[in-house]
């Protein structure tokens, strides 16, 4: 419209204007306009109130001031400009009435995020459609399904492939949704619309690796071995895989069977035994070969973990999430500082069937625990092992290397290597008992250990709770010749028990003469008279805090009875005679 014309119609819609607010007893009044994106409106309109308003598909039709013809309306995302069938100006619906205004607002505002929804959920309906279609296409080829998630568990990305052939996943965390467009655009995929959440986990017990359905990925990805082992009735492992465990594990017939069958429930059923291996030997012998050239193989190099202690001493522990096998490598406790919290948690990851596990920059979580345990070392104190310990088997020491002079390693490994096969044939088919699995053997070998790594109050507390009365002869000081009767101390408390010992009575020793026994055996112990029973305590002893009856009377202390023979009593009588002024006699 031309501005003539424009000018002309406002002067005429004024013109009408004024004439209906006369007939009405109004005052005249020059309309001002003003332009809105195209369209003309009148910006000081007299207030009205919108008496009612219906809402269809796109627009509001209202009436104003009681009016009934629903003459005006706006679109219902937009109320901003009230328009009219009637001729007038156009009006701001927030100058004209700011009450509905505001009601108007806040339905164009829900109005809006319906619609934002329904193009979303549209969106996503057709992304899903694309990606069942691609995933029913790769089902039936065999094919590799790409795909990008989000670990509901760490709100992490994640991208990479199933193999139906193959029945594997491979995917690796990332960073950014761009990285992700980058990658799946390599393989010819567009940028998904969405992300999908999904359940990352780790859970070797099943060979269910991808659900779609359920929106699960499998974090396990079993080896070649474990997906090509075929059951045989040839039950015999293969020569040299045989000579490297018997070299291994100390040439020990028993340990060796028990190890096979360890090793057999961890490759047939990927479970925690709740027990583990220590192979200590001399250099040479097979043990870094064994578990790098045969077991790490057939777990899988993302299953079967090396490290040292050391490597067990940080806060962050996120490899042991996806760990069935952990190798610990030259383990040397007395090379540790703080030695004593880390044995207390090694613990805990050979039986707990949860560990608490934390990555790098993320929170603590907790977690199932598949893990399994094998310690090596060249040192004969590798481990402290208490001495009613239920979870380390002891293999002999192997003092004999592996390899004859003029022997080629290289072509050892090879051959161990041409086996593996056939060796995984006779794990995945051997019988396997988890029941055996989860019992430590106790032998000489373990025994030694136990001796040599235990502390001297370990041991004192070990010896008083079984009654080794031979242990605390032993450590008696030797008298001078022709005085026997030398104190009342120690050799005094030595005759009470073996006077104890004869009848077959309890011995209870009060705190005094168990600080006598500890200072005489281990030294002067810093800790004050009122402690010395928590001291006990913290190794074991429980000290009572209270009396206890016998034969009527009340007895406060340490009851002990002791273990001798006949022959021993004998002996030691005539060593500990009565010293001069003893009145404690057996009860």
């Amino acid at each position: 419209m031309k501005k003539t014309d424009l000018t002309l119609t406002r002067a005429l819609e004024s013109e009408h204007i004024n004439r209906l607010r006369k007939a009405a007893g109004l005052p005249t009044k020059k309309i001002k306009f003003s332009n809105v994106s195209g369209v003309e409106v009148a910006i000081n309109p007299d207030t009205a109130t919108v008496t009612s308003y219906r809402e269809t598909d796109e627009f509001v039709r209202i009436n104003l001031n009681g009016g009934d013809s629903e003459a005006y309306y706006h679109p219902v995302i937009n109320p901003e400009i009230l328009y009219n069938f009637k001729g007038e100006p156009n009006y701001h619906i927030k100058d004209l009435d700011p009450d509905y205004y505001k009601k108007a607002k806040e339905r164009a505002k829900e109005v809006k995020l319906e619609q934002a929804n329904e193009k979303s959920r549209q969106v996503e309906d057709d992304f899903l459609s694309d990606q069942q279609k691609l995933l029913t296409e790769q089902i039936e080829s065999d094919g590799k399904f790409y795909f990008a998630f989000n670990d509901r568990t760490t709100d992490q990305y994640f991208v990479g492939y199933h193999d139906f052939g193959e029945n594997r996943n491979d995917f690796q965390g990332t960073s950014s949704k761009a990285k992700i467009r980058d990658y799946l655009a390599q393989h010819g995929l567009s940028n998904p619309k969405i992300i999908e959440t999904w359940n990352y986990v780790f859970d070797p017990t099943t060979t269910a690796l991808f659900d779609p359905e359920n929106k699960i990925v499998n974090k396990f990805d079993p080896s070649s071995y474990m997906r090509n082992a075929k059951l045989t009735k040839r039950l015999t492992v293969p020569s040299n895989i045989r000579r490297l465990i018997k070299s291994a594990l100390g040439d020990d017939p028993e340990m060796i069977e028990h190890f096979l069958n360890w090793l057999a429930c961890i490759f047939q059923f990927r479970c925690k035994t709740g027990t583990s291996f220590i192979w200590q030997g001399t250099t040479g012998t097979g043990k870094g070969m064994l578990i790098e050239k045969v077991i790490r193989p057939l777990i899988g190099e993302n299953h079967c973990r090396i490290v040292t202690l050391a490597n067990l001493k940080g806060d962050f522990n996120a490899f042991l999430d996806t760990t069935l096998v952990l190798f610990i490598d030259e383990v040397d406790t007395d090379q540790l500082h703080k030695i004593d919290e880390l044995i207390p948690r090694l613990k805990n990851m050979i039986t707990e069937p949860r560990l608490a596990i934390r990555a790098l920059y993320t929170e603590l979580k907790e977690s199932r625990s598949y893990l399994n345990i094998i310690m090596a070392s060249n040192k004969l104190n590798s481990m402290r092992i208490e001495a009613n310990d239920r979870r380390f088997n002891v293999c002999p020491r192997q003092e004999k290397p592996l390899f004859k002079p003029g022997e080629e390693k290289a072509e050892f490994v090879k051959m161990i290597t041409n086996e593996l096969p056939r060796f995984a044939d006779y794990l995945r088919s051997r019988e396997a008992s988890l029941d055996n699995a989860a019992k430590a053997i106790e032998n000489d070998a373990k025994r030694l250990m136990q001796a040599i790594t235990q502390a001297a109050i370990e041991e004192v507390i070990e010896a008083l709770k079984n009654g080794n009365l031979a242990f605390f002869i032993d450590h008696a000081p030797i008298p001078i010749p022709h005085r026997r009767q030398l104190s009342t101390g120690y050799r005094g408390l030595m005759h009470t028990a073996v006077c104890h010992a004869e009848s077959g009575t309890r011995h209870f020793l009060k705190i005094d003469p168990l600080r006598e026994i500890v200072d005489r055996i281990i030294g002067d112990v810093a800790v004050p008279r009122g402690k010395f029973g928590k001291y006990l305590l913290r190794f074991g002893l429980e000290y009572p805090s209270g009396p206890t009856r016998i034969d009527n009377d009340s007895v406060r202390g340490y009851g002990v009875k002791w273990q001798a023979t006949k022959q021993q009593l004998v002996a030691w009588k005539k060593d500990f005679p009565s010293p001069p002024g003893l009145q404690e006699a057996p009860r």
